[in-house]
């Protein structure tokens, strides 16, 4: 038979045949894509989560080593809360413009270096200028030494902290999208310190930190942030805000910062229209002074009085009365109610810094005291606060402190510390101390 005659073995696939698998392929693909892009956004989004909490431990972390607390990050060195991301990755830069160099940019920022620092007990700092303590007192004033300034970098990130892309965006360490930091309109300070983040460190009082990414949205426009006309959806991470979502702000171009849309209240203090802080003022503060007296805010103490001793004092070539020889010099031997004062060194803006009791909590007219009689006692010293209202407070990480004789002088202007002797013994050197969120501090003296 000729090979043509059977037709049927060669015939292909039918028109609606090739519509039909190509129709299951098209959805297939739709899913695997789709698929596909749902893993790419939940990888984005950990990898988001992720940086968050890299920056919040960057900014503070608080630990144990070897069961010992330790406060560490940029709070912990610099005594404050970081301008922006910039400053967790470099200690010299440009707040005016992220590209400028140093001969070019008038407001030239250089974050004091990690390094020994000197404070006397009048609050003076030991500089060039000023070598030495001044001598107020007939006891020469104590020195205290701190170990003070940027100590970075606080995140690794492979890339220039201060390089900007073809595009000028800033991308040393962006979130999981990779959003770049973007200042199309020159605004100072250049958002593009932030990298692409919206950052917020000090418009409300107490400071705090809000963070948040601006997620697959981001794309430039016109306005700052990418889609959207500027208002681009903000992913409050990893906190979401129980009662609003946080997707209501818009990004304010001339600050750099995210604003509350008009129809929220501008009360600064009101925080409803603000993403969860990633730190809280009581994570990187600890309040030691309020105008409250029923509340148990200040310093513990615990250290050993002088012993009892005679009323009458003995000639001044002979040793102190025992008790015997007091009596029978006609004097009287007792305990006594010894007026105490404290000086409390901590780190502030990188440098050292102090401040002083100058009262009880029982009454602002009552100095702390300790018997003199020997034995160890607890005192507690207060903090009367710079304004009424507002409590003292100090970041939290490295300090140190002096008990010195009392009573404490009443405040006056400029006045940071106490020039009396150190107590029960003159001369005695500063005991550094940690000083830990969200605890009464308490030392030994």
């Amino acid at each position: 038979m000729h090979p043509l005659a059977d037709r049927s073995s060669c015939q292909g696939f039918t028109l609606l045949e090739l519509m039909v698998t190509l129709t299951i392929l098209a959805v297939t693909m739709t899913v695997l894509l789709k698929s596909t892009a749902g893993l790419q956004d939940q990888a984005r989004y950990n990898q988001t989560v992720q940086r968050v909490e890299m920056i919040r431990d960057a900014i503070i972390n608080v630990g144990t080593v070897n069961g010992v607390p330790t406060v560490s990050g940029f709070v912990a060195d610099m005594g404050r809360l970081p301008r922006n991301i910039h400053e967790l990755l470099e200690r010299g830069y440009c707040p005016a413009n992220i590209t400028a160099d140093e001969p070019a940019c008038g407001g030239w920022e250089r974050l004091a270096p990690w390094q020994n620092q000197r404070i006397c007990q009048d609050g003076t700092l030991i500089t060039d200028s000023q070598p030495a303590c001044a001598t107020t007192t007939t006891t020469p004033q104590i020195q205290v030494s701190l170990s003070a300034g940027w100590n970075g970098p606080y995140l690794q990130t492979s890339q220039n902290p201060s390089h900007v892309d073809d595009a000028g965006g800033s991308d040393a360490f962006t979130d999981g999208w990779g959003n770049p930091g973007l200042n199309p309109l020159n605004v100072t300070p250049d958002p593009r310190h932030n990298y692409g983040w919206g950052f917020d460190s000090g418009s409300t009082s107490p400071a705090r930190v809000y963070l948040f990414s601006y997620g697959n949205g981001c794309h430039l426009d016109v306005a700052m942030c990418r889609g959207n006309n500027g208002s681009p959806d903000l992913l409050d991470l990893p906190y979401p805000l129980p009662d609003l979502p946080p997707y209501n702000q818009k990004y304010d171009a001339n600050t750099g910062r995210a604003t509350p849309p008009p129809d929220l209240p501008p009360d600064p203090n009101d925080l409803t229209h603000l993403p969860t802080p990633i730190v809280r003022p009581r994570q990187w503060q600890v309040i030691i002074g309020d105008t409250s007296a029923s509340v148990p805010v200040g310093v513990n103490v615990t250290l050993y009085g002088s012993p009892p001793s005679c009323s009458i004092a003995a000639p001044p070539d002979l040793p102190p009365f025992s008790q015997t020889q007091c009596l029978a010099s006609g004097g009287t031997w007792g305990t006594k109610q010894q007026p105490l004062c404290l000086n409390l060194y901590f780190i502030q803006d990188g440098r050292p810094a102090l401040v002083s009791s100058d009262r009880s909590s029982v009454s602002p007219d009552i100095n702390a005291t300790i018997a003199e009689d020997g034995l160890p006692h607890t005192v507690h010293f207060a903090f009367s606060p710079p304004t009424s209202g507002i409590p003292v407070s100090l970041p939290a990480g490295n300090a140190a402190f002096t008990v010195h004789a009392g009573p404490c002088a009443p405040k006056t202007a400029g006045q940071t510390g106490t020039t009396t002797a150190t107590y029960p013994l003159t001369g005695r050197q500063a005991v550094p101390v940690t000083i830990l969120p969200q605890q009464t501090p308490s030392f030994y003296w």
